[in-house]
């Protein structure tokens, strides 16, 4: 009998500790800087470099929230830009023989733009969650969230918190060309008080020793003047 009450209230006391999935993303946006700090970010730039099947690119990027991006990528000696401003946004790409500015799409410009945000589940009526449990990945343990974007076009993506830290650490989503892409979130930074990844990596279904793709970042800032007329189209 003494056993027995010892095993249920074990069970008990484990069913009050789990964090229910709504406390697991409110523990993560704590993590990283509390949604006050979250909601304050007006801009992020910051010098990034692309690796991908052997081919190295340096860039840098700005985001003005809400709604301006400029992404810059160099390609032996050509410069990549993309641009969205708003619900407009184009492209130049000397390797396509013009250094003239090509429209966006409007699909093209709505994609975008989805990335144009301080952080995806701060705005919790924008998505449902389910709660996968735990699982297992590269030998540490995570707790497991479905995140169900009310959004159509917004694909579900499976979010792996440390169980320790709060943090994101991977983030799994369905491939368009079919299998799964798992996208590793490493080496968090601090800056101005809020934590951000310098290393993003990108897997091809289940192969998490050799990304496909790595973006890595280096002198982040927060909230200092971005030069709007990066966002200006040339004429």
């Amino acid at each position: 009998m003494k056993k027995f009450q010892i095993l249920f209230f074990f069970l008990i006391s484990l069913g009050l500790g789990a964090q229910t999935p709504a406390e697991v993303v409110d523990n993560y946006l704590e993590a990283i800087g509390g949604k006050t700090a979250l909601k304050n970010i007006k801009s992020l730039q910051a010098e990034i470099r692309v690796e991908s099947n052997g081919i190295v690119m340096d860039g840098r990027l700005a985001y003005s929230i809400p709604g301006k991006q400029y992404t810059e990528m160099t390609f032996r000696d050509d410069k990549i830009v993309e641009v969205i401003n708003g619900d407009q946004g184009w492209m130049i790409n000397p390797m396509t023989g013009s250094s003239t500015p090509i429209p966006m799409t409007a699909e093209q410009v709505r994609a975008a733009k989805k990335n144009i945000t301080a952080e995806k589940l701060l705005n919790t009526a924008d998505y449902t969650l389910e709660d996968l449990g735990e699982k297992v990945l590269k030998g540490n343990t995570y707790r497991v969230l479905n995140v169900k974007f009310k959004q159509g076009d917004e694909p579900a993506r499976k979010q792996y918190f440390n169980k320790s830290t709060g943090l994101i650490e991977f983030t799994e989503v369905a491939s368009p060309m079919g299998g799964t892409i798992f996208v590793a979130f490493e080496d968090y930074k601090d800056v101005n008080g809020l934590k951000f990844p310098a290393s993003i990596l990108s897997y091809t279904d289940s192969d998490l020793d050799s990304p496909a793709m790595s973006l890595t970042m280096k002198n982040l800032q927060v909230n200092a003047p971005v030069d709007n007329t990066l966002f200006s189209k040339p004429q």
